[in-house]
């Protein structure tokens, strides 16, 4: 019976990841923003995301320049005796692209056999470290990708012990599946890929080759739900929390890669006639594995909390096929540092500065193979290579009784020559009621970069004002 139970829980964990979310503005329903005491929540919203820039030249053609649609939300943490059952998820209807998206966060069962020990089995969300939620990157946990400039993380499947102590509190998992990086839908239409949705980058549409230039056809190879997620793995931390202005973290993890590495057989493809040149091209995606290493401290400095992470990422070189050109990652040094201060006396309507800085060294490999040339035909892992930001957090006193949530961030990449500019700002009439707005803008500055064909080169046009209307039952 316990065999049987197993399996339905994993299983549950991929199908109802198997979805990928919408664009839509979201609200995390376990937020204390929600203020519900219940143990289960149910969230109505109603979504309008425009696209300001979509009549410029590099915004892609075939994408929306709109998303509409709703979407129903349910947070339920539910105690008996020594075990608790949590799920935290959301369903979008997108009417735009007339397709329906499930995210599943979390969807565990834990038994707690005392204060410090914890046992959970299914999905499950954690901090592994301090910086890739931050700046959008996935590689401990995977992330919802539908709007990449706003990913959103999702835990990781398996079996884990969490052990709270002082001064020394460790977690370890073990992974029997992978679920990856979920993002936009998309189909292959008359041999070309195509998705409604902006935040999709399809692979060129032509080639060259010994002086032809041909377009290509394409067909996606997909692998089945157990060549995707019968890959197992590991991951570990141990935390020092017995000092009083230092913590400290330690983290390790050796498991798939939650970024598919995309490839193709080459061999045989071009097809030269009297009337047209065209190559064949099957995508096919494979899973990568990667360990990682990564230490964070925090040490809290009169006003100011400082924050310092290290992280080594060293993929597996594991060979593609030999026909194959394929997509190659290599070995990385990530250094990441933030800062933030309050502003004013410490309160509830303080305003509160973050700085922040992201190095990636390494990380980028040549592609191999027949069609391999310096610039590679995959988009990149890392979206961001030498980034530095700046927040702004102020919650605004009003009339009414809730006050004005407002969050203002901009980021800068040096080596793209590139930046963002986020705009939130949220508002509840009632406990119930809220409305929300995001502002997202992209672009490059003049002059050269280092990286051409990076994250903000690609999705320059994607300026985006979204809206939302939530009701919390």
């Amino acid at each position: 019976m316990s065999r049987i139970f197993i399996h339905f829980v994993l299983l549950f964990c991929w199908l109802t990841a198997g979805a990928q979310t919408s664009d839509s503005l979201r609200l995390k329903l376990g937020e204390a923003k929600l203020q519900k005491t219940s143990d289960m929540k149910i969230q109505l919203t109603l979504f309008n995301s425009e696209y300001v820039s979509s009549g410029q030249t590099f915004f892609r053609e075939g994408a929306e320049g709109n998303n509409r649609g709703v979407s129903a939300g349910l947070v339920l943490d539910k105690k008996l005796g020594t075990f608790e059952m949590r799920i935290n998820g959301r369903n979008d209807y997108s009417a735009t692209e007339r397709s329906n998206y499930l995210n599943v966060y979390e969807a565990n069962v834990s038994w707690r056999p005392d204060a410090d020990r914890t046992v959970s089995l299914g999905r499950k969300l954690d901090r592994w470290n301090e910086w890739e939620a931050a700046w959008n990157q996935g590689l401990f946990q995977p992330r919802y990708m539908t709007n990449k400039l706003r990913s959103e993380e999702a835990g990781l499947a398996g079996l884990f012990l969490n052990q709270s102590a002082v001064p020394f509190a460790f977690a370890v998992g073990f992974l029997p599946i992978h679920i990856p990086d979920l993002g936009a839908r998309f189909t292959v239409e008359n041999n070309k890929f195509a998705s409604r949705n902006p935040w999709f980058n399809p692979p060129a549409s032509q080639f060259e080759y010994r002086d032809v230039i041909g377009d290509i056809r394409y067909s996606l190879d997909k692998p089945t739900l157990s060549e995707g997620t019968s890959h197992m793995g590991g991951v570990a931390k141990v935390e020092a929390n017995g000092l009083k202005n230092y913590f400290g973290r330690l983290a390790v993890a050796y498991k798939p890669m939650p970024q598919f590495l995309l490839g193709f057989p080459s061999r045989n493809r071009v097809l030269v006639s009297a009337n047209e040149d065209f190559m064949n091209v099957s995508v096919a995606p494979r899973v990568a594995y990667h360990t990682l290493i990564s230490h964070d401290s925090i040490f809290q400095v009169g006003s100011w909390k400082m924050t310092g992470s290290l992280m080594r990422e060293i993929p597996d070189q594991a060979a593609s096929p030999q026909d194959f050109t394929a997509q190659r990652v290599s070995s990385a040094w990530i250094t990441s540092a933030a800062a933030s201060r309050p502003l004013e006396v410490e309160g509830p309507f303080a305003a509160r500065l973050q700085l922040g800085f992201l190095k990636v060294d390494g990380g980028d490999e040549q592609d191999t193979g027949r069609f391999a040339s310096s610039r590679s035909l995959f988009e990149r892992r890392y979206q961001y290579k030498e980034a530095y930001s700046l927040g702004l957090i102020k919650p605004w006193r009003s009339a009414f009784r809730f006050p004005v949530e407002t969050q203002v961030r901009l980021i800068y990449d040096r080596l793209q020559n590139g930046g963002v500019a986020s705009i939130s700002a949220g508002f509840n009439f009632t406990k119930e009621l809220r409305a929300d707005l995001e502002m997202d803008f992209l672009g490059l500055f003049p002059g050269s970069a280092e990286i051409e064909d990076g994250f903000l080169a690609l999705y320059r046009s994607n300026d985006r004002i979204g809206l939302g209307l939530s009701y919390v039952f």
